[in-house]
């Protein structure tokens, strides 16, 4: 029998089950308790390296945009001082008098 002892992929209904349908699908000897421990230290310190991974690459683009938004923040500011200077002044009006 291919594939797993229930359903077809798990969907369905169940097809007929029997005790040797899963003894067919049981490890031929169970891994011993310290093997199964150092194999689960083993992952947890390769899924501990991924991560790191993927926060370090995180925090270098959050570092690398920070520093391309100041840059443009500082242009936009010398932008906007230079078209201060360069604009003619304008005096303010005074309010009309109002005619009494």
């Amino acid at each position: 029998m291919a594939g797993p002892p229930f359903g077809r992929r798990g969907f369905g209904p169940p097809e007929e089950i029997t005790l040797s349908d899963f003894i067919e699908h049981a490890p031929d000897k169970p891994e011993p308790l310290a093997e199964r421990q150092k194999r689960w230290a083993q992952e947890s310190a390769e899924a501990w390296i991924a991560h790191d991974a993927v926060v370090q690459a995180r925090d270098e683009k959050t570092i690398r945009l920070k520093a391309l938004r100041l840059a443009k923040q500082a242009a936009d500011a010398e932008t906007e001082r230079q078209r201060a200077a360069e604009a003619p002044s304008r005096k303010k009006r005074k309010p009309a008098q109002p005619k009494t």
